[in-house]
């Protein structure tokens, strides 16, 4: 599911309107429980309040979201950033460093993508498999 990061959060993604309507994603959901980003938005934005601007910050709230992440990890982020950096953190440094994790170019920092590829996804022990 980290691996959604780099995709999703491009602006690329951002920029295209299909995915923020795509009823068909995420598709691992049922067809009764999926949320598209726009219906996300429009709910965030209230009762007869206007839709939540489509960006990134709240683009990553739709994606920790649909990752069963509890409400206001962003906000549990920045807060950590800011205990690391001693500064204050802008939504896009946050949102960067979910990106940060998972992005193949970014080296060393990409220590999520390197703990995702070390990990097993099945061990055989005797006749068990785990």
């Amino acid at each position: 599911k980290k691996l959604r990061m780099t995709a999703e959060l491009d602006p690329r993604a951002l920029a295209d309107p299909k995915t923020a309507t795509d009823e068909g994603f995420p598709y691992w959901f049922p067809p009764q429980l999926r949320v598209t980003p726009n219906k996300y938005l429009e709910f965030l934005g209230g009762e007869g309040g206007k839709p939540l601007e489509n960006n990134a910050v709240n683009r990553l709230k739709w994606v920790l979201g649909t990752m069963g992440a509890p409400e206001g990890a962003v906000d549990r982020r920045r807060m950590e950033l800011k205990l690391l950096r001693g500064t204050d953190v802008s939504d896009e440094e946050v949102v960067e460093s979910y990106r940060a994790e998972v992005d193949p170019d970014n080296g060393e920092k990409a220590w999520m993508l390197q703990y995702l590829q070390a990990g097993q996804l099945a061990y055989i022990f005797g006749r068990t498999i785990f």
